[in-house]
């Protein structure tokens, strides 16, 4: 059929083929375009798929009103046609996602969605053959062009029924979100459904009227409107960037229980976990009064317009066990006001629990620290200020006048003292030492002077990794020192002893061989002169006992203390003639915790090499961690031990000169429990391997 009709405004396609649709499709292109910049969201997803669905719909609408010929114009609208029962697809889909309502949106029933508009996109390709979906195509030719008119068939309002329930649906959904939480929110949701509402109604009215002059289907027009809305919506309030939370699922997953009710306390709504603790179902507890379904809020309830939250703690039963909530009111806000009242139940079972041990943890540390008379201190580092503990400041006299506290190093450490402490505060700060400890002298009230042991730790830092803050402990040792001083100058006092009457007995035994030599070349061979040389070597043996009493009254006089073994292999370099020894040491960093004469050890390893090497010419020094233990390793290349010697060399007496430097070095060791032992293979040079245990030794690495 031919319809021509006179058109009162000749330039109308003009205006809509240069114009409305160009201008419809480019934005809603740029929209697409847009949405694929921003894909990551997972909103944009259906956007770009709703945008790119209107684009071809209304250049495929412009393009049919440009043609004559009724085969191109259906080539043209069954092309477009995928794009037409898209849109409200892809509407539902956006709008789903926006509310919070596509937990399960599941891409088998995506697939699902989209078989009816598969369906009629086959129905429409087929038509020709069935004439169910478009029995005529009517073209009406009006001054400028042609308006193509597709009736309607038998099979056409499954299209027009599906599509205007998923538009429907997600009108109800965006109604729903109208009356949102923030006018943000609420901005957005109004644009979108201006942006729903206008096209549904639109196409609607082109659908319903068949008599409708000139036929032009308007909905494409509206998505000119629809993109600069959505263009408003992602400018001005960020759409995108700002989506709702979706507060169903946030509601129904939360593990708090929450109960809303309305301004006379009546439950209207609760969440999965409210039912939980409360025990009654949803059914039975909505309209009851919040005191009616949980009794311990009754004295929560006050004045309905109150803004203030108010907390309380409550017990409740659940599953036989009493547990701990705290529960939280707060007003429930909407537009016109205060229009009900949030309670909140958080279970703080447990944390009441930890609260019980930490204070239980906390009573008996008070009670160790006061049974073991240890303070307590902190340092702030930047400040240069110490916090002291009350047990310290009772130590120290302090606690009857809290006027007169330290709060410096300076008024609390010993003069005597400070350079020492800053020289080991130094070392901890820099990370050589991992704890600093020392014994100091602290100033007490009455002007004397308390020994004390304190240990202390960094414990906190600033953003660039430096210590700030450091907490620790202090010991009262003067007990301690004071009997420890009273012994060293027993000591002293015994050695001082010690070496006069050595040295008289040395006299006299000096003397008493220098009389059996003279007896010796005047007594002829025989019986006596035996008994002359018997007594010699008896004399001379009593002079090597009394001389190594001398040696061995200094062992484990002197308290341990750390020290590093390269400066002690240094140390004996420069007091002894080594010759042409080559030193190789690579024990970069190794620390011992040893007796002071840790240097004798050494001394003795090196002065062996010297002896009984022969044709050694280089020694080493290295070290091995093996176990939590350090291994100190000694090696020479000289002639070695033979494996019958190996054990007796550190026997007292055993060797060719004195006999006693390898078994004195043995019992230096022993004082802070390290061993000694000699590996090498015998022709190839010796192997002296020191075991140090874990905390005796440390080995700090240079930054």
């Amino acid at each position: 059929f031919l319809i021509e009709k006179d058109n009162p405004n000749p330039m109308i396609f003009t205006l809509l083929f240069f114009l409305l649709y160009p201008i419809s499709a480019v934005i809603t292109a740029v929209l697409a375009i847009y949405g694929y910049k921003n894909r990551n969201i997972l909103i944009s997803h259906p956007f770009i798929l709703l945008m790119v669905a209107t684009t071809v719909w209304t250049m495929g609408d412009g393009l049919i009103t440009q043609t004559t010929d009724p085969v191109l114009a259906y080539i043209i609208n069954t092309a477009m046609y995928p794009a037409i029962v898209t849109v409200p697809v892809a509407w539902f889909f956006f709008i789903l996602i926006y509310t919070g309502r596509d937990q399960n949106l599941t891409g088998k029933r995506i697939l699902l969605l989209f078989i009816i508009p598969a369906i009629n996109v086959i129905l429409v390709a087929t038509n020709p053959w069935h004439f169910l979906f478009y029995p005529d195509i009517i073209p009406e030719i009006v001054t400028g062009g042609v308006f193509w008119h597709f009736s309607h068939g038998i099979l056409f309002p499954i299209t027009i029924f599906y599509s205007y329930l998923l538009v429907f649906i997600a009108l109800v959904f965006i109604t729903s979100r109208l009356f949102g939480p923030t006018d943000l929110y609420r901005k957005q949701t109004s644009l979108l459904f201006i942006s729903c509402f206008i096209p549904f109604i639109l196409n609607i009215i082109y659908v319903t009227n068949p008599e409708i002059h000139p036929p032009i289907d308007l909905t494409p027009f509206s998505f000119t409107l629809v993109g600069l809305l959505i263009a408003l919506g992602i400018i001005r309030y960020q759409l995108f960037t700002s989506v709702p939370v979706a507060y169903v699922s946030l509601f129904s997953s939360m593990h708090d229980g929450v109960f809303a009710t309305d301004r006379k306390y009546r439950i209207i709504d609760l969440n999965p976990a409210a039912i939980r603790i409360c025990g009654w179902s949803s059914s039975r507890a909505i309209g009851k009064t919040i005191n009616t379904v949980i009794p311990a809020v009754s004295t929560m309830i006050g004045v309905i317009d109150d803004p203030d939250e108010k907390r309380q703690e409550i017990i409740l039963g659940l599953n036989g066990e009493a547990h701990n909530y705290e529960v939280s009111d707060f007003p429930l806000i909407a537009r016109k006001g205060i229009i009900g009242r949030i309670y909140t139940l958080r279970d703080i079972s447990q944390r009441i629990s930890m609260e019980k041990d930490l204070r239980e943890s906390q009573e008996k540390l008070q009670l160790a620290i006061d049974g073991s008379h240890i303070g307590i201190w902190e340092y702030d580092i930047r400040t240069q200020r110490m916090d002291i503990g009350n047990k310290w400041l009772e130590i120290l006299g302090f606690e009857q006048d809290k006027n007169q506290i330290p709060c410096s190093r300076e008024e609390i450490i010993d003069p005597e003292d400070m350079n020492r402490i800053r020289e080991l505060l130094l070392e901890h700060l820099s990370g050589e030492d991992h704890f600093f400890e020392s014994d100091i002298r602290m100033k007490c009230r009455d002007g004397s002077s308390k020994w004390m042991y304190i240990r202390g730790k960094s414990t906190e830092f600033d953003e660039t990794g430096n210590p700030v803050m450091m907490i620790g402990t202090s010991l009262d040792i003067s007990e301690r020192r004071n009997a420890q001083e009273a012994l060293e100058m027993a000591n002293k006092k015994l050695n001082l002893l010690s070496g006069i009457t050595r040295h008289d007995i040395l006299n006299q035994v000096t003397a008493l061989r220098y009389y059996i030599e003279f007896s010796l070349d005047e007594t002829p061979e025989g019986t006596v002169h035996e008994y002359l040389n018997k007594s010699e070597s008896i004399t001379r043996m009593i002079q090597n006992q009394i001389e190594f009493t001398r040696l061995y009254e200094n062992v484990g006089i002197h308290a341990p203390v750390w020290q590093t073994v390269a400066d002690i292999v240094e140390k004996v370099k420069e007091n002894i003639f080594s010759g042409s020894l080559f030193y190789h040491v690579d024990v970069t960093g190794v620390l011992l915790f040893a007796d002071p004469l840790l240097e004798k050890v050494f001394f003795t390893l090196i002065e062996n090499t010297l002896r009984h090497g022969k044709k050694a010419t280089d020694i080493w020094f290295s070290y091995q961690i093996y176990e939590n233990d350090l291994i100190l390793i000694y090696e020479d290349n000289g002639v070695g031990v033979n494996l019958s010697d190996k054990n007796k060399i550190f026997v007292r007496g055993y060797g060719k000169n004195t006999g006693f430097g390898l078994f004195i070095s043995r019992e230096i060791l022993a004082i802070t429990g390290m061993a000694i032992k000699e590996t090498g293979e015998p022709g190839k040079g010796v192997q002296f391997e020191i075991r140090v245990h874990k905390g005796s030794w440390r080995v700090i690495v240079s930054s």
